[in-house]
């Protein structure tokens, strides 16, 4: 006669343990390292390339200056103000000759920085910020070009 099932030996979890310790030693001796080497030399890879591109664009660009800046736009319709303000304070971000075509993304600036951006060019150029939901470029700030035309539409500040 068989023995019922209730009898039979209890299961063995001592080798789930086991399995566990084995997989988080694993995890610390072999994947943990191999992640790191990854970022390290991923973003090793990525800073050479950025400096790549920087050095090109440095050549490309040899000799070019505020007024190549300022004939890539209509400049009989835009105050030189503007056009100063926007240059210098973009410049002071880059380490390369910017042009009006530059996207910021490209340029590394990101929309809280040209929040930053906008508010020191509004300031040096005596434009305001106040009711800039009704210009036409508010929301599609993309290039410098962009940039130009936004505080073009905007209003002087009101002198006393």
């Amino acid at each position: 006669m068989r023995v019922p099932s209730n009898r039979m030996p209890a299961r063995d979890d001592q080798s789930w343990g086991l399995v566990a310790w084995v997989m988080i030693t694993l995890l610390y001796a072999v994947l943990i390292p191999i992640a790191f080497v990854w970022f390290v030399f991923g973003g090793g890879f990525v800073i050479l390339l950025d400096h790549r591109r920087t050095k090109r664009l440095v050549k490309q660009r040899q000799g070019e200056s505020i007024c190549t800046f300022a004939r890539s736009l209509d400049c009989r319709h835009i105050d030189t103000w503007i056009i100063r303000g926007v240059y210098e304070e973009i410049q002071s971000w880059v380490n390369y000759p910017i042009r009006a075509s530059d996207r910021f993304d490209e340029l590394g600036i990101d929309a809280e920085d040209i929040d930053d951006i906008a508010e020191i060019v509004a300031r040096r150029t005596s434009r305001t910020l106040d009711g800039c939901e009704q210009n036409p470029w508010y929301g599609r700030v993309y290039t410098l070009y962009d940039l130009v035309g936004f505080f073009t539409n905007q209003p002087l500040i009101a002198t006393a």
